[in-house]
């Protein structure tokens, strides 16, 4: 359980530092908050769940199939978020929310990658 909970927090907090970096709206990073509560807990219990059942190359696979499906979903939730101004955000289209999401998450799985090996 603690693995999940310091995952959660590892995630929010680059994630979180990213969005209040470049955003500076906390309805914004308060969103992308909420939608990472809702995608990284999910993942990893999967994963975990999985993991003995797999060979390496099939963890390898299930990272990327996890991490493309919590990609589509978070940019998926971002533009029903985004598709209209609300409170001084601007409308961002799909696409963009894809790129955010994909941008944020490659950022946050790299760099817990790396302290994971350094733990």
């Amino acid at each position: 359980m603690l693995k999940y909970l310091i995952s959660l927090l590892l995630t929010l907090a680059i994630e979180g530092c990213v969005t209040a970096a470049v955003s500076r709206k906390s309805e914004w990073l308060i969103y992308v908050c909420i939608v990472n509560v809702m995608t990284n807990p999910p993942a990893n219990v999967l994963f975990n769940g999985l993991k003995p059942l797999l060979t390496r190359e099939g963890r390898v696979a299930l990272i990327i199939i996890l991490e493309a499906v919590v990609i589509l979903a978070e940019g998926f939730l971002f533009h029903l978020y985004r598709k209209k101004e609300r409170n001084g955000l601007r409308c961002l289209p799909l696409g963009k929310c894809m790129l955010w999401s994909l941008a944020l998450n490659l950022l946050s799985y790299g760099l817990g990658s790396l302290i994971n090996k350094v733990i």
